[in-house]
């Protein structure tokens, strides 16, 4: 297994936080006018189940960014933040920031939709890459010093009990899960030592056009 996460150095802290049912709007289903008292006897037949609808975000998913000093950068929302908007937010590590082409980065396992990126982008002197999806909308984050580095496996099944094993070799394991509603963790834990190393976060619903 080739080591799907790069060590970057650490300059910024992504703190985590999900604004779970946020904005939920709750539905209704109307039916027409009641049938006459002479009501005619059902229709015959099985009833056929209708197909599960996709699944639709809760709220959106941030990303702050804090500084070494403990300043915030910005916020970085799944699935929403434009290239544009990530570009004017954290300025580009080389040249014009002109987006390059995703290589490298994780595969996502979980979820109803794996995130496509075809944009990747990289902040001066940030220790986390951004990937954007043809909407050039926010649908990857490697966070190269994730909050969660140093946790043993335990530890981190007691936070997260939703991850599981996706892949393992002699010198990392890799876990996967679904924390938020169409936002998917995946953490690299190095082989020995069971320790977090690195982490991703994922959008993994479709994004808007």
């Amino acid at each position: 297994m080739t080591r799907i996460f790069v060590s970057l150095g650490p300059v910024l802290v992504l703190v985590v936080y999900a604004a779970l049912g946020a904005g939920c709007a709750s539905t209704r289903t109307e039916f027409g006018s009641p049938a006459p008292a002479a009501a005619s006897a059902p229709a015959s037949g099985p009833v056929q189940a209708r197909p599960a609808p996709p699944p639709v975000p809760a709220g959106p998913f941030t990303l702050t960014a804090r500084r070494a000093d403990g300043s915030v950068a910005g916020a970085l929302v799944l699935g929403e933040t434009t290239f544009d908007g990530a570009k004017r937010l954290l300025p580009p590590a080389t040249g014009d920031g002109a987006p390059a082409a995703p290589e490298g980065f994780p595969h996502v396992r979980v979820g109803a939709v794996a995130p496509a990126p075809t944009l990747a982008y990289t902040a001066a002197n940030a220790p986390y890459e951004l990937y954007f999806d043809a909407a050039r909308r926010l649908v990857l984050v490697q966070d190269h010093r994730t909050e969660l580095a140093g946790l043993s496996t335990d530890e981190l099944a007691k936070r997260y009990p939703q991850l599981h094993e996706t892949e393992r070799d002699v010198d990392a394991l890799e876990l996967q899960g679904e924390i938020a509603p169409c936002v998917a963790l995946l953490v690299l834990v190095g082989q020995p030592g069971a320790k977090v190393e690195d982490a991703a976060y994922a959008y993994t619903c479709r994004t808007k056009p």
